[in-house]
């Protein structure tokens, strides 16, 4: 298991659809758990 990295918990996406936040419940990196992780993300495709 050495290197892998796996939390869970809510988020919260920007109005503008390219930001998230992840509120973390828990993570393997117990530095991360109650903290808050940035992300940006593109939807694609018609469905």
């Amino acid at each position: 298991m050495q290197g892998s990295l796996a939390y869970f918990g809510t988020y919260t996406a920007s109005g503008t659809g390219k930001n998230m936040t992840c509120h973390l419940d828990a993570s393997t990196f117990p530095n991360w758990m109650g903290a808050g992780q940035k992300r940006t993300f593109a939807l694609a495709g018609t469905s």
